[in-house]
């Protein structure tokens, strides 16, 4: 057999393997629904539901700066439409394609590791690469639709480092075609996820470690030949934001977000005291929480998150020509996590999903501190052949156990992530302090009829907030109340949606607030206030045929409580317009209402045409005959 057919056969046998764990980790995450930002981006009432072939497929914009990441949930909902469990495989795939780029990468950089392993190369590389792909730190990337995004940036990422190492250090022959594909690599990784911009940085760093450490040649200052090697990866990283710009559709694009309610330099802190809380997750992943409360004691934090990271720097730096691997692991990760925390300030200023591209090189740098101390042990003591059998077998237990330990997390996991209740109920339990975990279980719990439960998460989260209350949940909130009968103390609560400043309002604007009051005043049978609140209304038509109906049906209902009833038979007619499911009751009820006022021929006429269809219209035409 061939060199190339034995690499061909035992690449084919890693990805196996890299699937097989991922499998097994997630094998039950099929049936977990969409949550949170999924629902809008991708459910029913999403623009998924214009796609009708596949040309419609590169129309879709959930996200304008993400065109990749766009084209392939459009394509997961072309191929399968809503059949999740096809969603969720098709995530599996990826990550354990980004698993095997992950395997090839370390292949590329192990001559970095000077230190000796205790297995094979190849066994010591494809351990690291299933630590990384079946890392519980990733759960929340896997489960979410709408973080696929960042799962796709690694993926291309890493995919584009190693055609880039293949063309400039590895292969002799057709070099164009391999940094051909790194090129294209970079752009898909930039079309994934605005992050992935630090590729040209990480392709720097890579190559210093090449030149000085394998090459051992003195890394020096070469403007000309550097504008040629990273000019084009450069342009590449620019390209997409920059063409996502100036298309008419993508007038409101922006990369990160304005911090709010904090300074900058509040935030840039906090910021580094979230780099070593991400060290603890990646060694120790407990608790996982899709919505951390992250609001550290500066004074007590800072000092110590300082010193962690000081003596890390310090440690790669003293020790970086013995363990080299170590060095570049950490400049990996500070690199690849400065845009989610420094570059691109993000509202979100602790989420897991951010390290999908650092944990490799946090991986990378930890099994190099491993491995540099088991040698350093090794040496120390002289071991019998038999006694480092034992110690191999031992070491080799001990790496299943972790594996096997971060399968069965993810799995465990899996389970919250099944129902919405019980992943907003995890939440709430792990941050007790923060309103919108309560206000999302509360919308939850509203959603499934369980008001009185709603109104306590309601409640709680408006409590949270003391004086600086948002709009959602101050609407969401009198609206449960509503349900419960409470009308006073809802309407109260509504009203006081208004004085809360437009920032905060979020997607609270007047006009669903006066249409909730109106049906808050249609429940408690005032129709005044009913008509009051609805007249307030600026432009009902702007919320779709399904809203403009009701509208137009409790004026007609508030106008027939009042006694006017030919502006109720035209409101009625109004609503005709909007709804075919309810055209028939519809019609019903106009002919009842002339009747009243005395329009018996056309109610006679009206109803004969009914008729066929509406048994409550063949009893009124036999009353009225």
């Amino acid at each position: 057999m061939s060199d190339n057919l034995k690499t061909l056969r035992l690449h084919l046998i890693v990805f196996l393997i890299l699937f097989a764990a991922t499998f097994l980790a997630y094998c039950n995450s099929f049936n977990i629904p969409f949550h949170w930002d999924d629902v809008g981006f991708f459910g029913p009432t999403s623009k998924l539901k214009y796609i009708k072939d596949f040309s419609d497929i590169f129309g879709f914009q959930y996200y304008p700066s993400r065109p990749v990441a766009n084209f392939f949930i459009a394509l997961s909902y072309y191929t399968s439409g809503y059949d999740l469990s096809y969603w969720h495989l098709l995530t599996i795939i990826f990550q354990a394609i980004v698993g095997f780029y992950v395997y090839l990468l370390l292949g590329y950089l192990w001559p970095l590791a000077t230190n000796k392993t205790l297995w094979p190369r190849t066994i010591t590389l494809l351990i690291i690469a299933l630590i990384y792909t079946v890392h519980p730190i990733h759960n929340e990337t896997l489960n979410m639709f709408h973080y696929r995004s960042g799962l796709l940036a690694t993926l291309f990422v890493v995919a584009s480092l190693v055609y880039y190492l293949r063309a400039q250090y590895i292969s002799t022959k057709h070099t164009w075609f391999w940094f051909l594909l790194s090129w294209i690599c970079g752009l898909l990784a930039c079309g994934s996820k605005e992050d992935a911009i630090v590729l040209p940085a990480v392709i720097f760093i890579t190559d210093f470690y090449f030149i000085t450490v394998l090459q051992k040649k003195p890394f020096s200052f070469q403007p000309i030949a550097w504008l040629k090697k990273y000019l084009p990866y450069c342009l590449v990283m620019t390209s997409i934001p920059l063409i996502m710009h100036y298309l008419p559709f993508s007038h409101n694009f922006s990369i990160g977000f304005d911090i709010e309610a904090e300074s900058r330099e509040y935030y840039y802190v906090k910021q580094l005291i979230a780099i070593t809380l991400y060290f603890r997750y990646l060694f120790i992943p407990y608790p996982l929480n899709m919505d951390h409360d992250f609001r550290p004691d500066i004074a007590s934090t800072l000092p110590f998150s300082l010193i962690i990271i000081c003596l890390v720097v310090t440690f790669a730096y003293r020790y970086r020509k013995q363990v080299p691997l170590l060095a570049y692991g950490l400049l990996w990760y500070l690199l690849t996590k400065a845009p989610t925390s420094f570059a691109l300030p993000m509202r979100e200023q602790f989420a897991e999903r951010f390290m999908h591209l650092p944990a490799i090189g946090f991986v990378i740098a930890a099994c190099a501190l491993i491995s540099f101390f088991a040698n350093k042990l090794l040496l120390k003591f002289s071991l019998q052949p038999l006694m480092l059998r034992y110690l191999k077998i031992g070491v080799f237990i001990l790496v299943g156990a972790i594996i096997v330990a971060f399968i069965g997390i993810n799995y465990n996991r899996n389970i919250v992530w099944q129902d919405p209740i019980s992943l907003n109920v995890d939440i709430t339990s792990k941050s007790p302090n923060k309103a919108r975990a309560w206000s999302n279980l509360g919308h939850q719990l509203q959603i499934q009829h369980r008001v009185k439960d709603a109104v306590f998460a309601f409640k709680r989260a408006r409590e949270l907030q003391g004086d600086d209350p948002d709009g959602v949940v101050l609407a969401n909130y009198g609206i449960a109340l509503s349900m419960t009968g409470q009308y006073e103390e809802a309407e109260k609560t509504l009203l006081a949606v208004f004085k809360v400043p437009g920032n905060r309002r979020i997607s609270a604007s007047d006009d669903v607030v006066y249409f909730n009051l109106g049906v808050l005043s249609r429940d408690s049978g005032k129709p005044e206030k009913v008509i009051y609140y609805l007249n307030k209304i600026s432009n009902y038509e702007t919320y779709g045929p399904g809203r403009t109906y009701l509208i137009h049906r409790f004026y007609a209902e508030a106008y027939e409580r009042q006694g006017l009833i030919a502006d109720a038979i035209n409101s009625y007619t109004r609503a005709l317009n909007y709804s075919n499911e309810e055209a028939l009751k519809i019609k019903v009820s106009i002919a009842q209402l002339r009747i009243k006022i005395g329009q018996i021929d056309q109610a006679r006429t009206e109803l004969e045409a009914l008729a066929a269809t509406s048994p409550m219209a063949r009893s009124i035409l036999n009353q009225i005959k």
